[in-house]
């Protein structure tokens, strides 16, 4: 008998599955994008709804040569008054993403 058998490992009842370090065993969380300035209460706030399932980024602390590149890659906006944080050129990059309101903290 294998003793290996049931603690992860190959055998041949139960095959290769993975070890987490290949791109398909990898977890991929969406982008979460914050648009407005956030104090660190607010953040943390955030940090503690959100928890580990989405990874979150300010776009206030984001250069502003790099601003768009992540709202293309966002797949939700955190918005408090959308037409005032964002200009135009970067209101378009964004019709992918959900767009949610913000919530009082």
């Amino acid at each position: 008998m294998n003793e290996s058998y049931g603690q992860g490992n190959y055998t041949e009842d139960r095959p290769y599955e993975g070890d987490g370090s290949s791109c398909e065993d990898a977890v991929i969380n969406p982008t979460l994008v914050v648009v407005f300035d956030v104090e660190s209460v607010g953040r943390r706030v955030i940090r503690e709804t959100i928890g580990a399932v989405a990874d979150i980024l300010y776009l206030t602390d984001v250069p502003a040569a790099e601003r768009a590149d992540v709202l293309r890659r966002a797949d939700v906006i955190f918005a408090q008054h959308t037409a005032k944080d964002l200009t135009t050129d970067e209101l378009s990059l964004i019709r992918r993403a959900a767009s949610y309101p913000q919530f009082s903290f």
